[in-house]
Formats: structure tokens, sequence, C-alpha cells
């Protein structure tokens, strides 16, 4: 069956991981990547927009001569405020009618969505959501009463300092390596988007304000618990949503909750913790693994050094938390000054690190 050419709109740097995966899995044929002008990204290979490997992809602003050229659309999410829902609807519903097929990873209303189904079954096209809706089938009232659960699997957590640490990025190298490795590695993403590749998202119930804090830990060890029993996983890759910790007093990662809650649920092997570029001291390693450790109980097996760096003068400006990023040689310097054989800028040299743990501790018979 010959692959679907798939436009990518409207692209920036948080869906590099995504990107790479879909060109690894060659279930489509990128034929075109449309970002918005203001973001600095027009005319660069999409792999240089942030100092990375070149894709051969070059970022148009040209959405419908992109158009033109694919047989489907996928609409990706982007955290970046400045994007217009109103005009990306209209780009949705005008995709339909040149009779091209749409993924949407935006969550949208019933009404809306009933309607842009029914043009798709009108012009012979498909219309999909990929965002995971999935809920343990099973009674919430029961499974508060139930004890915390064991597991046989090895499960990995990658865990962030902040956001934009690259943590989805972690998360796929892993996964993909386990499993050409010939594991079967189960991935539940710090994305919402993970039913586009298989895989599983933290679920609905995490971010539901009428289950208490103190449930949510339960819910998700059996919401993993059922993972493993239907899968048979060698390994579990948790993604943790956000950050560990406030950046500072107006931009606070929500306190590191989601990360708390997470990590009283289950057990894990392996505790990688993400981090953005800086020039590190032993002053940092001496907070952070006591805060790890007492925080959140987790040791801290290895890090990653992202090449984002918080854009502290955009932050005393405007009060937000933005990103700029730096060459990757700047952070393999920095990685080579530290001389810590637990700390990586390259993510396939730490994915063997953490095959070596796993063996080393024998958690589970496959590895």
């Amino acid at each position: 069956m010959a692959c679907e050419k798939l436009l990518i709109y409207p692209f920036d740097y948080e869906m590099l991981p995504a990107l790479d995966r879909i060109l690894d899995e060659e279930q489509y044929i990128v034929s075109g990547i449309v970002s918005f002008g203001g973001w600095g990204y027009i005319g660069k290979d999409a792999g240089n927009i942030i100092y990375g490997a070149a894709k051969g992809l070059v970022v148009s602003n040209d959405f419908y001569t992109e158009l033109a050229k694919c047989d489907t659309v996928l609409f990706c999410k982007s955290d970046n405020e400045i994007i217009d829902f109103i005009s990306i609807l209209e780009k949705m519903r005008e995709s339909l009618r040149a009779k091209k097929n749409i993924i949407c990873f935006y969550k949208l209303d019933q009404k809306i969505q009933n309607e842009l189904e029914e043009t798709a079954h009108n012009e012979g096209v498909y219309f999909r959501i990929c965002i995971s809706e999935y809920e343990p089938s099973v009674n919430y009232e029961l499974k508060r009463l139930i004890k915390l659960s064991d597991f046989h699997a090895s499960v990995i957590f990658v865990m962030g300092i902040s956001e934009n640490t690259n943590k989805y990025g972690v998360e796929l190298v892993l996964h993909r390596n386990f499993q050409k490795a010939g594991y079967h590695s189960v991935l539940v993403g710090s994305k919402t988007y993970g039913s586009f590749f298989g895989d599983y998202d933290i679920p609905n119930f995490m971010y539901d304000n009428s289950v208490m804090d103190y449930e949510k830990p339960l819910l998700f060890n059996k919401f993993v618990k059922e993972i493993e029993k239907k899968e048979n996983p060698d390994v579990i890759i948790i993604g943790v949503p956000g950050g560990i910790m406030p950046i500072d007093k107006r931009n606070t990662n929500r306190f590191g909750m989601m990360a708390y809650q997470i990590s009283c649920a289950l057990p894990a092997d392996v505790t990688i913790l993400c981090n953005h570029f800086n020039f590190f001291d032993d002053n940092y390693f001496n907070y952070i693994n006591p805060l790890m450790k007492y925080r959140f109980g987790k040791e801290i097996d290895c890090m990653f050094v992202n090449n984002s760096v918080i854009d502290l003068i955009n932050e005393d400006v405007q009060g937000e938390v933005s990103f700029i990023h730096v060459f990757p040689e700047k952070v393999t310097q920095e990685v080579k000054r530290i001389a810590k054989k637990n700390v990586f800028s390259d993510i396939d040299k730490m994915y063997q690190y953490v095959l070596n743990l796993l063996e080393q501790y024998g958690t589970n018979t496959v590895i």
C-alpha cells in the first residue's frame, strides 16, 4: 500500500521528536512542513530550527501551496499562544473541501467535531482525532479500596526539571531502541497524541479536579497495571508531564504536583531527569540529588542535558517563560567538562547506560 503524503502544520520545535518518529516509521512521506513567519523557522531545514541534524525538509509559510502536494494534513497542537484557532479551524475545513484527509492533535468541541467528520464523509476522506481517551475500565470506587500493585516489567521514569527539556524526545528514543533490541517496550508518553503512534497517554483523571489528589496515585498505579496485564511488556517507560519544581514565583510548574503523584504511584527501576543547558557545578548536583530523593523518593540514575535555555530577559519583561537554544556542540562540551558517567547529551549513549543498569539490577528476567 502506498504511503500517504503528509503535510505537518503548524510546525514548531516541540514537534521535532514526533517528526523523527514519523520519518523513522515510514508510514507517511512528509511532503511539506508549514509554520508561522513570526516563529523564525521559515526557509530553514526542519532539523536546524534548534541547531539539530538536517532532515532534508525546508519549513514553508505557504499552507495552500503545500496543501496541493499532500494527501493528508497533520494539524499539530502547539503551546505557542499566538496561534489563532479560528484560522486553524478554517484551514481544516478548506483541507477537507480539497479532499485531503485530516489527522488532528486538537481536542475539539463536539459540535465542531461532528461537522468536520460529516464533511470528511461527504468528501470521501477521513478525519481522525489522535488524542488518547483511554481510561481504566473498572469501578473507581473499587479501585480506591485496593492496595498498590507491584510490577513485573522494568519501569523507567523520564522526568524534567521544567518543560521544554526534550522529555518526549528521550522517551521516543528509549522506546525505539528497546524495540529495535527485541524487547517489548510500552510508552506512556508525556504528550497528548500518543495514540497517533499506538502509545498510551497520561489518563484524563490525572487532570480531573473532581478526583482527590491523594486518590490519583492509586488510580494511576491501577492504570499502568492494566497496561502491563494487557501488553505483558519487558519495559514500561513513563513520561512525566510538566516539571518537578517551580521556575520562579510566577511560573510554578504546578509545584511539581503531577510528578509527585506519579512518583507515589509506582516504583521506578531507572529514573532519568532531563535538564536545560547550564554551566553545571557541584552546587547544582548537591541540590538536585537530595531534592529528587526526598521529595519524590527517586534516586537520579542518569541525567540528560537538552540544548534549551530559559530566556530570563524575556521572562523578566513579559512575565512568561520562553526558551532559546544553544548549539548542540556547546552542550557536548559542557557534558564532557562535567565528567560524570551518568550525565548525557547523547540519548543513544544514555540508552545503553540505562540498559546496562537494568541488566545489573536484574529487575526483569528478559533484560
